[in-house]
C-alpha cells in the first residue's frame, strides 16, 4: 500500500479487504490478491475522500453549474466591471446590475439562468439580456456577481410522514 495514504484509509481498506476475504472464503483468495484487494479499497476510499473535501471548499466560480442548480455562492459585487473597457459596451453583469437589484457581498445562494429579449417598437430593435446569476428564488429579479461557489448540501431527511 502507498505510504502516501492517510492511515484511516489503509486501516479501513485492510479491514475490507479482509472482510471480502472472509466473505468469499480464506481458502480462494491467496495473499498476494488480498494485498491487490487492501490496495483497490484504499484508492476507492482515498478518492471517495478527495472528492468529498473538494466539494466542502471554495472552487472558482467557473467551475459552477450552469442548469439550474442552486449552488452556494461568495458574491462580490466590484468583482467584475460594468463596462467592457475595451469596447465600452454593457459587460454581461453590468446588463443585469442596470436594470434589476443586486443581492449584498458576501455569502448568497445563486442559480444561473434569465436570459430574456425584448423587441422595442420604437427603435425597432430587440434587445437581449443574457444568462447571469441570480439570487435563488428571486424570480432573475436580484443579480447576483459571484466569485466563488460550492455545492448546496443535501436537505434533511424526512423524520416522518408528515414532512414535506
Amino acid at each position: 500500500m502507498s505510504n502516501d495514504q492517510p492511515q484511516w484509509a489503509k486501516d479501513e481498506a485492510t479491514n475490507l479487504a479482509i472482510a471480502y476475504v472472509d466473505w468469499l472464503g480464506r481458502d480462494t483468495v491467496d495473499a498476494d490478491a488480498e494485498q491487490v484487494l487492501a490496495q483497490s479499497v484504499s484508492q476507492a476510499l482515498l478518492s471517495a475522500y478527495e472528492r468529498g473535501r473538494a466539494e466542502r471548499e471554495w472552487q472558482p466560480i467557473e467551475t459552477a453549474p450552469k442548469d439550474g442548480t442552486p449552488i452556494f455562492a461568495w458574491c462580490v459585487h466590484e468583482a467584475d466591471p460594468y463596462h467592457d473597457e475595451a469596447t465600452g459596451n454593457l459587460t454581461d453583469y453590468g446588463c443585469w446590475a442596470e436594470v434589476t437589484s443586486r443581492v449584498a457581498n458576501g455569502p448568497q445562494v445563486v442559480v444561473w439562468g434569465g436570459e430574456d429579449s425584448d423587441y422595442d417598437e420604437w427603435s425597432g430593435k430587440t434587445y437581449t439580456w443574457p444568462n447571469w446569476w441570480f439570487r435563488h428564488g428571486s424570480e432573475f429579479e436580484e443579480v447576483a456577481n459571484p466569485t466563488h461557489w460550492m455545492p448546496l448540501p443535501a436537505p434533511p431527511a424526512k423524520e416522518n410522514d408528515n414532512e414535506r
